[in-house]
């Protein structure tokens, strides 16, 4: 191209059967495994940063692991409005810090950090096509943690019904629950604790 648009977003819609890496002049876009069934492309956002006014090289390196095998890409090109991608990333950050339901003080952590990721991005990056890109990223990880919430209200009512119950065989289970349920990260760090309790009732 004669010029690089900051109005344009470009993207690659890659079909891949199997492992592929995607290079555009020199710069690694994406690495993926498996396959697609060539009718859901991946999306692969090119920022604008790594484009060249001219001649521009787009590279695959493509690994054939077993099965059938195809490769197909296509480039995408939109205009974008940063504000209405600076607004799509608030409402992001937005329901990062609106009202939820519990969480361990881990998984609060977690998405505070998170919150302040899409933060830093609104008030550095005035690329509206990689602000577009980081909010779609952004906001399931954000729903990611938000969803733990039911498994944490599980885990505090379990402790509180252990607690009433408790006729010797569940106090240290509900100690170790207690005092480790706020480090917990994941549902799959509360489980081992939430096992012990329901042997223990």
């Amino acid at each position: 191209r004669d010029k690089i648009n900051p109005r344009l977003s470009y993207a690659l819609n890659v079909c891949h059967d199997d492992t592929y890496e995607t290079y555009v002049n020199g710069h690694l876009l994406q690495k993926n495994t498996g396959w697609t069934n060539g009718k859901n492309p991946v999306q692969v956002h090119i920022p604008a940063k790594y484009l060249n006014v001219g001649k521009n090289v787009i590279a695959t390196y493509i690994q054939q692991n077993w099965g059938g095998f195809f490769y197909d890409c296509g480039i995408n090109v939109e205009e974008v409005n940063y504000q209405e991608c600076a607004d799509a990333l608030k409402a992001v950050i937005a329901k990062g810090e609106a009202p939820h339901g519990p969480l361990t003080s881990k998984m609060e952590e977690d998405l505070a950090a998170l919150v302040e990721e899409g933060k830093v991005e609104l008030a550095t990056n005035m690329d509206a096509a990689e602000v577009k890109e980081f909010a779609k990223n952004l906001e399931p990880r954000i729903d990611e943690v938000l969803g733990y919430s039911k498994d944490v209200t599980i885990m505090f009512q379990t402790i509180e019904l252990c607690e009433k119950e408790d006729k010797g065989f569940c106090t240290a289970a509900v100690a170790d629950a207690k005092a480790n349920v706020d480090t917990c990260a994941t549902p799959a760090e509360m489980n081992p604790m939430l096992d012990a309790l329901r042997i223990a009732r």
